[in-house]
Formats: structure tokens, sequence, C-alpha cells
């Protein structure tokens, strides 16, 4: 029975209280641990830095092959971490397993993210974004498997099916 009360606290979102903003500029961090990935928290610094630091090494660290794209080099992020969850088999609903972030085991990092030009000596006047972060355990290391922010630009709707270009073999046969 205590194994389960275990596993059941293992599985459930656990909210973080508030905190400072953690901050992040081409050359000055106030998180210790960016560049490693042994738990969430490290790896989503380390994937903030990947993004505005662009190093092959601190980009392979969260499993990242090429950085994205969500600041300049001229940039500071701040974020607070509001949850960190573990996705369970269940929370993986008929409309959500095509999607390869959202597999069970894997941990879901809510947070709120603004980001300023780094010459300031905080980002208190621009507006947080919403972010989502997936994070897939490896080898005893997290690896950042998909994101997606709020301000992010979306990409071109994707065309339904009954509109695409059909083939000379597909198309319609007009009514008589």
């Amino acid at each position: 029975m205590k194994r389960l009360a275990i596993a059941a606290a293992l599985i459930v979102a656990a909210p973080l209280a508030a905190q400072t903003p953690a901050r992040l500029t081409p050359g000055e961090t106030t998180v210790a641990c960016v560049g490693q990935a042994g738990d969430p928290a490290c790896a989503t610094a380390t994937f903030f830095a990947c993004a505005l630091r662009r190093t092959p090494e601190t980009c392979a660290a969260v499993g990242l092959a090429e950085p994205p794209r969500l600041a300049d080099e001229q940039s500071a992020i701040e974020w607070v971490i509001e949850r960190a969850s573990t996705i369970r088999e269940r929370d993986v609903t008929d409309d959500l397993k095509h999607l390869p972030w959202f597999r069970a085991g894997n941990t879901l990092i809510e947070a709120q993210v603004r980001k300023c030009a780094a010459s300031l000596p905080d980002c208190a006047a621009e507006t947080w974004d919403d972010w989502q972060i997936y994070l897939a355990p490896e080898g005893g290391q997290f690896r950042v498997v998909g994101w997606r922010g709020d301000s992010e630009p979306d990409g071109p709707p994707e065309i339904p099916e009954a509109f695409r270009p059909q083939g000379p073999a597909e198309a319609p046969v007009p009514a008589e």
C-alpha cells in the first residue's frame, strides 16, 4: 500500500511555489545548472540557454541538434516554472496519442516566460507568455522532445483534404 501511495504522489502534477524568475542573457545566468539536464528544472534552463546562446554543447545536453529560434543573441530570457508533471498513460487520450512528445513517462514543464533586451536589468516591463516544454527521460538525463509558447508564430494552417489538388485519376466526376 505504501508503494502505491508513493507512485501516486510521483505522477500527480506538482505546482511550484512562487519564485524569483530565472534569468539568462548571452553572458550570464541566475541558474547554476545551465548545461546540465539531470532534472527537469536544469533541463529547462539548458533549453533556454541553447535557444539564446546557440552553442552545440549546450543544445546537445538536452538532445537538440539545432537551437530553437526563440530569441536573438541580444536578448534576455526570464522564466518561472509554474508546474512540472509526469504524463501518465491515462493522460494520453485518442486525440493526443499521435503527438510524438505527449508520451507516458515524459515530463511536462509549464512555465511563464518573457523576453527583453539583454541590456535591461530585468524584463519586468514585458508580459508573461505561457510555455510548455516536454522532456523525455533518457539515461538519467532529460532531453527536450517538444515545446510551444503562446507568442510563437503559428505555422501555416494545414489544407483540409477536401481542398487539396487532386490528380486526374482522383478528380471528382461531375454530377449529371
